[in-house]
Formats: structure tokens, C-alpha cells, sequence
């Protein structure tokens, strides 16, 4: 009798289920590894195109830019993918400037084109507010009307040349564009020359001429008496002042009896013409509805109700207080929905924090929980000094250093994300 054949067959399951494991686990990988297969461009070029939307003249062109750029001091790289397959567009961005170790006063300049979305991922050193807002002018006029019309290559240049030109220019050209032109100087006067004093004729042309007389003191003038100025006994601006102060109180006392009034008046019943009267907290309930109840219970909302005796007619009146703890629900209107927010983790300088957010309605019951993470913290470095002395032979020179940038690890990479995001 044969034997069964168990060891092959055992040896087929064993290299089905290695087969499988091999294959998930390249799955897994690629979805792992997905900022992994964007290679960076530098330092031959500083451009990505995934898609091969871009022309070669316009790589060349953002090229030049872009060496430009560096020969400046900053960085700009352009990237053009398909998608994030899911991924946040920003996030995606930030984390892959990150990667690559982008000069932190640097952009980089993202587009998924299948996700229709853009970034423009500001560095450390120039994200400062008016140059986050700068990025998004940028966004707005340029990038995102060109893409609107499907002229990705000029969108893309327009971009690079404006954040070449607001964010990305030389500290001397920033300080010129910052700085008020300069006043025109004041006219200079023409000192007017005054001809000499005319040499007195002698009486006798034949006498010689006096000689002046040395040390001579000239005479003072006598002092002239100068009549006493009349004094001003005007007192007309303090009886103006007074008098604009007893009109101010007049008529602010006036006015305030006025608002009284118009406030205490009861509103009239358009139907019967008799005077409204006002329900109190318990009677008014009744005319409320369960959301408008559930708002005056939360204290978001004030409702006066006005009934008029004759015909029975109520008038409700609606007054939102200014400063509620409470918004505006998305699903049954009204201001009865709370926001509280949990820190479940702190940012470090190398981690991002992450925050619980939870609503809740107190009139639909409306409970909706989220999490979204928190910048990491940035932790400036002390400024370092450096004195360096250097002698060869007979010549010696001496050089000062001093720098308070933070590096890029103190600062969490090339980028906390600040920028402009857009869609088309």
C-alpha cells in the first residue's frame, strides 16, 4: 500500500502561505514608503515631475530660477505628483520638505494634480505672518487661476517668479521694498552778497584822508521805554467750554430718557391696538419650542415673549447674548452646541501633540469626537559667539562671528507647514 504524500503537500502550503506574507507585505511597504519614491532632485535640478505635465522649457525656466534663488541665500523646489492617495495635501508636503532637508529659508512648491490641490510650504525663516499672507496672495492671483484654465506651466512659473520676488529676495532688496522712498532734499538758499560800503568823499581831495580811531566803543542806543500791552481779559473759550459741557450733559440726559423709554415701551398689537403684555420665565415656556427652551437653558439665547390680553396674539422676541459659551448646531440650529477640547499629548521639539475635540448638543444630541495633532514645539537656540584670532608671519587679522538663527532639529526640520494651500 503507498503512502500518502504529506510532506510535499505540506511543503505547497508552507510556500503559498510564504507567498502570501511576501505579497502583503509589499503591499504594506509600498503604502509605507510613499514620500520615499518622490527622490530628491538636488543637486541637478530642483524640480520633480511625476506626471509629465511640465514642458523641458519650463524646467529649464524654474531651474534658473531656482539657482538664482540659492545663489541668494534661500531654496525653491517645485514638485508635481498624480495623488497622496488620501493623505493630507499639507501634511504630505511638509513631512516630504522635512525628509529632504530643505534649507529652512526656503518654499517648496507642491502639486497633486489628480487631487486638483496645491501648497506652498513656507521654511522656518520665512514664515513669518506677512510672508505667510504674501504666499497666499501668490496662491490666489497666480497659481490657481492659471490651473483653473489648465496652464499648469505658466501657473507654475508665475508662482516661482512672485515667490521669488516677495518671500525669497535678499535681506538688502526686502529692506529697499520695505523702506518709505526717500524725501526730496529742502531747496538750498543763495546767500545774496551785499556790496561794499561806499568810501566817503573828502571834502578836500588834497587832504589826506583821517585815519580811524583805534578802541572807539560805539554808543548805545537809549533804551526805549515800550508801552505796557493791553491784556486780553477775553474769557470766551472758558465760557465756550462751559457751555459745551452743560449742552453735553443736557443732551445726553435727554437722550437717556429717550432710550428709556423707546426700551420700557410696550410693543402694541398690530391686530387690536391694545398694549402687549410680558410673560414671565414660567409662562413663556409654553410658547417656546423644545429647541428655543433647550437655548434659554443653556443661556445662549434670551426670549422676551409679548401677549396681547384682548386677542390672545404672542409676540416673541429673540436676544442673543454676545459672549455664550455655546455655537450654532449644523444639524438642528440652534446655539445649544458645546466644544470641549483635551490634550492628550504635549508637543515636543521632535513629536507633534494631538488634541481630542468633542461636540455635543444639548438639544438633538448631536456628539461628534475628532482628533487632530498640534504643531511641534520650537525651541529657539541662544545666540553663539565665536572670536577667532589668525596670525601668519608679520600679518595678523582678527574676525567676529555672531549668530542667533536656530537650526533646523531645534525647529523641528525645514518646516512647521505654515503657507497657502489651495484647490482648482
Amino acid at each position: 500500500m503507498p503512502r500518502p504524500l504529506r510532506a510535499p503537500l505540506s511543503r505547497l502550503r508552507l510556500r503559498e502561505l510564504s507567498l502570501i506574507a511576501a505579497l502583503l507585505g509589499w503591499v504594506w511597504a509600498a503604502e509605507a514608503v510613499s514620500l520615499r519614491r518622490i527622490e530628491d532632485p538636488r543637486p541637478r535640478s530642483w524640480v520633480v515631475d511625476q506626471t509629465g505635465t511640465l514642458s523641458r522649457s519650463t524646467i529649464a525656466e524654474l531651474d534658473r530660477l531656482a539657482a538664482r534663488v540659492k545663489g541668494n541665500g534661500g531654496e525653491l523646489v517645485v514638485v508635481v505628483v498624480g495623488s497622496t492617495d488620501g493623505a493630507d495635501s499639507r501634511r504630505f508636503a511638509t513631512d516630504l520638505g522635512n525628509r529632504w532637508d530643505l534649507d529652512p529659508r526656503g518654499v517648496l512648491v507642491f502639486v497633486a494634480t489628480e487631487d486638483r490641490s496645491a501648497e506652498i510650504i513656507l521654511g522656518h525663516s520665512v514664515d513669518s505672518t506677512s510672508q505667510v499672507r504674501a504666499s497666499q496672495r501668490i496662491m490666489d492671483r497666480e497659481l490657481l487661476p492659471a490651473f483653473r484654465a489648465e496652464r499648469y506651466g505658466e501657473g507654475l512659473l508665475a508662482t516661482a517668479r512672485e515667490v521669488e520676488r516677495t518671500i525669497l529676495a535678499p535681506p538688502r532688496e526686502q529692506a529697499a521694498q520695505a523702506a518709505p522712498p526717500p524725501s526730496p532734499p529742502p531747496p538750498t538758499r543763495v546767500a545774496q552778497e551785499q556790496p561794499a560800503p561806499a568810501t566817503p568823499l573828502l571834502e578836500d581831495p588834497g587832504a589826506p584822508a583821517a585815519e580811524p580811531r583805534a578802541n572807539t566803543v560805539p554808543k548805545k542806543p537809549a533804551p526805549r521805554r515800550s508801552k505796557p500791552a493791553k491784556q486780553d481779559d477775553s474769557t470766551w473759550p472758558a465760557f465756550g467750554c462751559l457751555g459745551s459741557i452743560i449742552f453735553g450733559v443736557l443732551a445726553g440726559r435727554r437722550l437717556l430718557k429717550g432710550s428709556f423709554r423707546l426700551l420700557s415701551r410696550r410693543p402694541r398689537c398690530k391686530a387690536c391696538g391694545v398694549d402687549r403684555i410680558l410673560l414671565d420665565e414660567a409662562e413663556d415656556d409654553a410658547h417656546l419650542s423644545a429647541g428655543e427652551r433647550a437655548e434659554e437653558d443653556v443661556g445662549s439665547v434670551d426670549y422676551k415673549v409679548w401677549a396681547c390680553p384682548s386677542c390672545g396674539d404672542v409676540l416673541k422676541k429673540r436676544n442673543q447674548r454676545f459672549f455664550k459659551s455655546h455655537r450654532k448646531c449644523p444639524s438642528c440650529g440652534y446655539v445649544t452646541l458645546s466644544r470641549v477640547e483635551t490634550v492628550l499629548f504635549e508637543p515636543t521639539t521632535t513629536e507633534r501633540g494631538l488634541v481630542e475635540v468633542e461636540e455635543r448638543c444639548e438639544n438633538c444630541g448631536r456628539h461628534v469626537s475628532s482628533r487632530h495633532t498640534t504643531p511641534m514645539r520650537i525651541e529657539s537656540q541662544p545666540a553663539t559667539t565665536s572670536f577667532g584670532l589668525h596670525s601668519g608671519g608679520s600679518r595678523a587679522s582678527s574676525s567676529f562671528h555672531s549668530s542667533s538663527r536656530p537650526s533646523s532639529s531645534s525647529r523641528g526640520g525645514f518646516s512647521s507647514g505654515k503657507g497657502a494651500s489651495g484647490k482648482w
